[in-house]
């Protein structure tokens, strides 16, 4: 522990000047730098491989031949790569910045009298998504989880912050969000990756996996209603920002709806993968097994 402890103090250190560097070059110099270190770290970190190939061969199997899913692979390294290097500039997303590198569609389907509740997935700069919202005059709040390192975790928050948005700590936020939502709140939340708590048995692409039951919990609590988000980036380097209809819910009680209107969700988070599978984030480990949600899960049914 105390060596792994080093490792990340000595890495988080290193994230910090890097992103410093990240922020005194232009935009352009600063994603082409981020992509020689992106590929470099591809070809000299098995993990990153074995996690990325691991994925890849669930979801599609034999249907995607072995230098697709390495060009799918290197495509995703690329744009984490890219949200790195764009990340300093948050502070920056408003006006003529904003306008020039995001185009948003669908604004108006989000209300203006009450909050919402917005969700989607490590796609395109994610990072980008509730800045670039909040900048054209919307109240937004998003749900973070924390760094361990607490001087990185200190730096990324006020850059999120920076951008106009409120956060809201991941652990024990439902009551937080509730509250914001109440006043008015848009609250983003990012639904694509395996809960440690709080999961149901959904399917994500097709394959069986744990998902979030947050922001169905929270509509049901505070009446907010759920929209997805879908993002991308062009050639050009912008981005199209994409507000999605309103997911309709399946009424009746929230104990015997919850599997059926999280899977609506994570359905349209999943579409957005399928639109551009090389900008979503192949590297977390979205279908691992959870043992003690598996538990929790099973003792519920028993109950019921």
């Amino acid at each position: 522990m105390r060596r792994r402890g080093v490792r990340r103090y000595i890495a988080a250190r290193v994230t910090l000047v890097f992103v410093w560097l990240l922020d005194r070059l232009p935009l352009g110099a600063a994603r082409w730098l981020a992509l020689g270190v992106g590929r470099a770290a591809y070809l000299i970190i098995p993990r990153l491989r074995r996690t990325g190939f691991s994925n890849l061969d669930l979801v599609y199997g034999d249907g995607l031949s072995r230098p697709e899913k390495a060009r799918r692979l290197k495509q995703c390294v690329d744009n984490i790569c890219i949200v790195a290097a764009e990340f300093s500039r948050i502070k920056r997303l408003r006006g003529r910045f904003l306008d020039k590198y995001v185009t948003i569609r669908g604004a108006d389907r989000l209300p203006r009298d009450r909050g919402a509740i917005i969700i989607g997935g490590h796609q395109a700069n994610w990072e980008w998504l509730a800045p670039a919202l909040a900048n054209k005059g919307m109240k937004v709040a998003e749900v973070v989880r924390p760094l361990s390192d607490p001087v990185l975790n200190d730096y990324v928050d006020k850059t999120r912050r920076a951008g106009g948005i409120v956060t809201i700590p991941k652990e024990g936020a439902a009551h937080e969000v509730a509250q914001y939502l109440r006043e008015g709140y848009h609250v983003g939340i990012l639904v694509d990756q395996s809960p440690r708590e709080n999961g149901v048995p959904l399917r994500f692409l097709d394959r069986e996996c744990w998902g979030t039951i947050g922001p169905v919990v929270l509509s049901r609590m505070t009446g907010a209603p759920i929209f997805g988000v879908f993002m991308q980036r062009g050639e050009d380097g912008r981005y199209e920002l994409e507000i999605l209809p309103e997911i309709a819910l399946a009424g009746g009680k929230l104990s015997e709806t919850i599997v059926e209107n999280c899977q609506r969700c994570q359905d349209v988070v999943a579409s957005g993968v399928e639109r551009n599978p090389g900008q979503w984030l192949w590297l977390h480990r979205r279908w691992k097994s959870q043992p003690r949600l598996e538990r929790e899960w099973q003792k519920r049914q028993e109950k019921e």
